[in-house]
């Protein structure tokens, strides 16, 4: 404890510290030892001063350590998923483009929870797409491995979290706890994409997943500030290969799309959310609501390797909607999760 203390002085000192630092601070904060003053100053300190990718890489070991990912040996394998936070009222994208990615031939363990700063989280819209997230861990990696996509609702593979939730909802702040949720993915992924809300969380989200281990990954943020790629303006990204990270800026107009007005991508409540998507899936939308889920899309199927370009994963999740293996794989997968054996 007297550590926890030390390095806790450190950080309202403003002094750097190291991952490992960061690592025995959030294992006492899971395991109740620290006090809520004291979880309430890490967290606040850590945000206004802007998270560091030291920070990210402490708390995700931490967890890990708590609650290690399973290995599944699928090749492909990513997770598609925004942050959450850049306030634009958009329609699911990454979850939407994560299905398309499935039928597209690749595996997505998408890793998403509830609403918390938007009308429609990913969990909500599973379910309203009908299709259970509450199914035991084996056969939700059954359904990743019959239909290439499988669902994990946060809160039922991370408990750790629940001793800082009552806290979180109490500030009404974006704290670290919103960029590690995509980074502590229940499944050993060897790829992953993450879009954020503001440029300062690029670096240090990229540099984490650089210390844990993927294969290939990007972090990126559009320049109108959402947390998915637009066909509306270029986006920023890093790409993120072993310890490596490049950096990009990707313009939608170079690979064909049209450009979009703000309010094209704009979603409503859960069951308007759920409307655009099985619009999108089933091929009856096909606007600039389908031409951002390519782009997002593409993108995975690249990073996972299973296009050689990001125009052919483009043009792969094109195919995959267009032939009805989307709609398909959204049919499969409600089947599949609803059946009581």
């Amino acid at each position: 404890m007297k550590k926890s203390k030390l390095s806790l002085v450190s950080l309202l000192l403003g002094t750097p510290l190291s991952p490992s630092s960061w690592e025995k601070i959030f294992m006492f904060l899971f395991r109740g030892q620290l006090s809520r003053v004291e979880t309430k100053t890490i967290l606040l300190t850590s945000a206004q001063k802007g998270e560091v990718a030291s920070e990210l890489t402490g708390c995700v070991k931490a967890v890990r350590r708590f609650e290690p990912p399973c290995l599944v040996l699928l090749p492909f394998l990513i997770d598609v998923s925004g942050t959450g936070g850049d306030q634009k009222g958009t329609f699911n994208i990454s979850t939407v483009a994560g299905l398309v990615v499935a039928a597209a031939g690749g595996y997505v363990a998408k890793h998403g929870n509830r609403a918390v700063s938007s009308k429609t989280g990913s969990s909500d819209l599973m379910e309203a797409l009908g299709i259970r997230i509450d199914i035991p861990f084996s056969r939700m990696c059954e359904a990743l491995q019959k239909f290439h996509f499988g669902y994990f609702h946060a809160p039922i593979y991370h408990p750790s979290f629940s001793s800082v939730q009552p806290l979180r909802r109490e500030l009404g702040v974006r704290t670290l706890f919103n960029l590690v949720g995509p980074l502590v993915n229940p499944v050993e992924l060897s790829y992953q994409m993450i879009g954020v809300s503001n440029l300062k969380w690029l670096l240090p989200a990229a540099r984490t997943l650089a210390s844990i281990g993927r294969k290939r990954s990007a972090v990126f943020r559009s320049e109108d500030g959402m947390d998915e790629l637009s066909t509306q303006v270029p986006s920023d990204i890093l790409y993120v290969e072993r310890n490596q990270i490049r950096a990009v800026s990707l313009n939608p107009r170079k690979l064909g799309f049209t450009r979009a007005g703000r309010r094209d991508y704009g979603g409503g409540d859960l069951r308007t959310n759920a409307e655009i998507a099985r619009g999108i899936l089933e091929h009856r939308i096909r606007d600039s609501r389908r031409d951002v889920v390519l782009l997002n899309s593409g993108l995975a199927l690249w990073l996972a390797g299973v296009a050689t370009t990001l125009r052919e994963g483009i043009e792969r999740s094109r195919w995959a909607i267009r032939s009805g293996c989307a709609a398909h794989t959204l049919g499969a997968l409600r089947e599949y999760t609803c059946r009581r054996n």
